[in-house]
């Protein structure tokens, strides 16, 4: 994107009324513009102006804006450098609350309210996708409530340009793990599309009907997502389908597009389409699948043998070298699904007249119950 495009004079910048946030890249303000309107002016740090990484992030973010105008999303306002050489964006802010701030509060959306939510974010997908755009950090906390029950998306700021040739930074983690699709997990970012999307919102869509967290995972994970059907959801048996084929662990086996979901949504016939994934792609995103989980399985594996070791004996510099390697293998498995079951070993004695005591001691236990019979 030209940045000249967006060039406004530094006079027109927003009028800072207080700060929201601040993080390694920027910080974010309440503001006000020129005309009136309340705004978020997100700043980005003047020594990552000539970065072309991270500022082809931010600049993306207001081309994303720009091409859905007219859409459930905010306004952009202004774009353009403060005095002091910084970019900065000012964006409509929108009254009201997150879908989750909202599910928390009545502990759990009703799946009648939580039908339109889907059918206008569906709308807003469907839009980003046929201008070539992906969301790729759908979440609860990015789909906001106005006090008039009206629904708009936030958080473009990672969109990608499918029409692109390679994304700035593909290795980065973005968004929040529960609600990224598993190819986003594991790095295989050739295997993002539509249907990555497709997951993150229906991932968003079972938690604001239960009310509470459902799925815990970490990057790198290959677990699929938990079996809606077993949650104790509020829902039709239909509905609950259609949200366990959005959340399918192999991408093909999802809905195709936004505007297929959305047919199967208001109960219409899914629209019959070619694959659009290619054999290559479905082979490529199991050798991912399959790589992921040989580490998650050598990863248990190392745990059981560690576990089962016999620590007796140990110096206190092995045994502190032992839980270094206990901490990093279930940092990188993640919450486990069960502990492993190892049988506890009884200590040996140290001399042969502990052994003795120690049969005598059993011996006598043994019999005790044929003397009260």
């Amino acid at each position: 994107m030209n940045p000249e495009r967006w060039a406004s004079p530094a006079d027109e910048v927003p009028e800072i009324e207080r700060a929201l946030s601040s993080g390694a890249f920027g910080a974010v303000y309440r503001a006000r513009s020129a005309e009136g309107t309340a705004c978020v002016l997100k700043v980005l740090h003047r020594r990552y102006r000539d970065n072309v990484n991270i500022r082809a992030r931010f600049d993306q973010e207001a081309e994303a804006l720009r091409s859905l105008a007219g859409e459930a999303v905010p306004r952009l306002l202004a774009a353009g450098e403060t005095e002091e050489g910084a970019p900065y964006l000012a964006i409509e802010l929108l009254p009201g609350t997150s879908a989750l701030h909202e599910s928390e509060a009545r502990r759990g959306i009703p799946y009648a309210e939580l039908h339109d939510i889907l059918l206008r974010v569906l709308n807003v997908l469907s839009a980003a996708h046929a201008r070539g755009l992906l969301h790729r950090r759908l979440s609860p906390q990015s789909v906001v409530r106005t006090p008039l029950k009206q629904t708009c998306v936030l958080d473009f700021g990672v969109a990608l340009d499918l029409c692109a040739v390679t994304d700035s930074r593909p290795d980065m983690p973005l968004g929040q793990a529960p609600y990224l699709a598993p190819e986003q997990l594991i790095g295989a970012h050739a295997c993002v599309g539509p249907h990555t999307d497709i997951f993150s919102l229906a991932a968003s869509a079972v938690r604001l009907l239960a009310g509470r967290k459902v799925r815990s995972v970490d990057f790198g994970s290959a677990r699929p997502f938990p079996d809606v059907h077993r949650l104790g959801l509020e829902a039709p048996r239909e509905w609950l389908d259609l949200l366990a084929k959005a959340t399918r662990l192999d991408p093909a086996e999802r809905y195709a597009s936004a505007d297929d979901m959305r047919a199967a949504l208001q109960g219409l016939p899914t629209i019959a389409r070619a694959p659009q994934a290619t054999e290559a792609a479905r082979e490529l995103w199991r050798s991912h699948l399959a790589a992921a989980k040989a580490r998650e399985a050598g990863a248990r594996a190392m745990q059981c043998k560690v576990s089962s070791r016999n620590v007796i004996g140990m110096s206190r510099e092995e045994a502190a070298l032992l839980s270094e390697q206990v901490r990093v293998v279930r940092a990188a498995m993640g919450p486990p699904r069960a502990e492993p079951v190892v049988p506890s070993a009884a200590p040996r004695p140290r001399c042969r007249l502990a052994a003795l005591f120690s049969f005598a001691v059993s011996a006598r236990t043994s019999k005790a119950p044929s003397r009260a019979r």
